[in-house]
């Protein structure tokens, strides 16, 4: 038998955005993610968020986040509220994300940004070789301290040139989330781009779950498999699958079809099975997947994911997201196996490696990644 990986990636102009489960591989080893999440509470948001669509995207992102990394959440308006205490994540955090997450509304009178990020990165003065860390900023608004333009002016000015450098020499990557027009656009840019962050317009708050998704993806890495005309193919070597399959308005109900037959829903009482039923998306989670071909029945969503838990994992070098058309950008994969990459000629023969890309107006290009020593491979059959 044959094994093929396949890893896409989209490459336009002036950026690029890194679509598989990519992990740094800089050290080698696993690195643990620490993502802080900060959410915008101010007055304005009754107009930019009227159906406060921040909870069930809040609750899509913390219940992703998978066990044994690192995360907390922040609110803030006038005052820094630790919504969710930042710590390691398991079932016990996650149930509190998602009920804390209720509590999220549009009553604040400022929009303090600086003192949320002082408070929720408080702790990272210096570089860490161990861990992924990120800030997911999501807000409508301004840097807006006081009633004084001259303060705010200088509010914003401090955050630039004293709270982002530090977050930067941390090795902290800031992702933004505009929620509307009147954000200060330029200056979340600021904050994304010099971190190597992603920022986001979200005009519409109906795809804040999927904004939120994308968010997620750059900020922890974590291992898929591909959903083929909503055909799963699981092996036995997948501990945990999870799937988020979104839903629009009038959609059936989703179900799911196991290799033998069974079908299950949100109401179907499972011990292996946590189904998470919500307006605009279903969370579902197996342990110990039985092996074979799963299907999904459910309307076909680009947006649609699957997750797993395994010790067998694909590691490959992050693209940048941003980067200039003419840049030159060495791409390194690897196969690992409970932490360690492998290196045997006897498995590696049957494993072939590729890149495809795809652009605006182009023909997608399949790119083979080989390991023969030549170009801007270093070392030949050395597994990367």
């Amino acid at each position: 038998m044959k094994f093929r990986i396949v890893v896409l990636f989209w490459l336009g102009l002036w950026s690029a955005s890194f679509a598989s489960a990519a992990e740094n591989m800089s050290a080698g080893a696993e690195k643990v993610s620490d993502v802080r999440v900060l959410i915008d509470m101010s007055g304005s948001m009754k107009k930019n968020d009227p159906n406060n669509l921040r909870v069930p995207a809040l609750q899509l992102i913390t219940q992703l986040i998978p066990e044994g990394q690192r995360s907390g959440v922040w609110t803030f308006g006038q005052y820094v509220n630790m919504m969710v205490k930042q710590g390691e994540v398991d079932a016990a955090w996650k149930d509190r994300a998602y009920q804390l997450a209720k509590e999220i509304n549009s009553k604040g009178l400022f929009t303090n940004i600086e003192a949320v990020l002082e408070k929720s990165t408080w702790d990272w003065t210096r570089p860490d070789d161990k861990s992924n860390r990120s800030i997911i900023l999501l807000t409508d608004g301004v840097v807006d301290i006081s009633k004084d333009a001259g303060k705010n002016a200088e509010s914003r000015r401090r955050i630039l040139t004293d709270i982002l450098p530090r977050l930067k020499q941390a090795g902290v990557t800031i992702h933004t989330i505009a929620l509307s027009d009147d954000a200060d656009k330029a200056f979340l840019r600021q904050l994304s781009s010099a971190t190597e962050g992603w920022n986001e317009i979200a005009k519409d708050t109906s795809r804040l779950e999927r904004v939120f998704l994308k968010m997620f993806e750059k900020a922890v890495p974590v291992e898929t498999l591909p959903m083929t005309g909503n055909k799963i193919l699981v092996d036995d070597s997948i501990k945990e699958l999870t799937l988020l399959v979104f839903r629009k308005d009038g959609a059936e109900t989703t179900s799911l079809l196991s290799p033998k037959g069974e079908a299950f829903d949100q109401h179907s009482k499972q011990k292996s099975l946590r189904w998470r039923h919500e307006a605009r998306y279903d969370l579902i989670t197996i342990n110990k997947p039985m092996a074979g071909e799963w299907t999904v029945d459910a309307e076909l969503d680009p947006d649609n994911r699957v997750m797993v838990v395994t010790d067998l994992k694909v590691r490959a070098s992050r693209l940048p997201n941003l980067m200039l058309a003419e840049d030159v950008v060495a791409f390194y994969v690897e196969l690992a196996e409970k932490g360690k990459t492998i290196r045997k000629p006897e498995f590696l023969d049957f494993v072939s490696v590729s890149l495809e890309r795809s652009g605006h107006g182009e023909h997608q290009k399949t790119i083979p990644v080989t390991d023969d020593g030549v170009g801007q491979d270093k070392h030949a059959n050395d597994g990367r």
